[in-house]
């Protein structure tokens, strides 16, 4: 592991990056304690071993999202995605309400706020947008790093992928002030 002294250089991906991201994706996936999603639920939401493809594809689509990763001392450690508000991929369906998918951290670098650098680049990157609000469905895992970021609690979703049940909540956050 780098040094913690080394600086977090935070940009947008590319393609090239697509490997990396899905082996972060599946490393951070498998580190979740089985207390909040089983191993079974982990390898049915993140299969072994990682699409690579798959992200691939998802990174040649960028287009509709923009995948900001940080990194330390050239490596990428972590990854949060961005889907503006009026995107067709943006499954919030409102034209200024922009939203944050995957948001996840090599196992070996959580707990040292990367993620919350990265979300403060989102949410600027947002406002620079004049996006009103931004909409999250959070895993378990995720969801006490959104609430500490100013996100409210909505309804409880059930996700089933490759039979297993996987539960994640919906959240919401205003951005600019009287956007109600």
């Amino acid at each position: 592991m780098n040094s913690p002294d080394e600086p977090l250089h935070i940009t947008l991906a590319n393609a090239s990056d697509s490997k990396r991201l899905a082996d972060i994706f599946h490393a951070a996936v498998h580190a979740i304690d089985p207390n909040l999603y089983s191993e079974a639920a982990q390898e049915a939401w993140a299969p072994t071993p990682p699409d690579y493809s798959m992200w691939e594809n998802r990174m040649l689509a960028e287009d509709q999202r923009a995948t900001f990763i940080a990194r330390i001392a050239g490596e990428i450690v972590a990854f949060m995605e961005y889907l503006p508000a009026g995107s067709p991929a943006n499954p919030a369906q409102q034209t200024d309400c922009g939203y944050v998918d995957c948001t996840y951290t090599h196992p070996d670098y959580q707990g040292k706020g990367i993620a919350g650098a990265l979300y403060r680049h989102l949410e600027a990157h947002a406002q620079k947008q004049k996006t009103k609000f931004l909409k999250v469905d959070a895993s378990k895992a995720a969801e006490a790093f959104f609430l500490k970021r100013g996100f409210i609690t909505g309804q409880e979703n059930r996700i089933i992928r490759h039979g297993q049940t996987l539960t994640n909540v919906s959240m919401h956050k205003t951005l600019l002030a009287g956007a109600l």
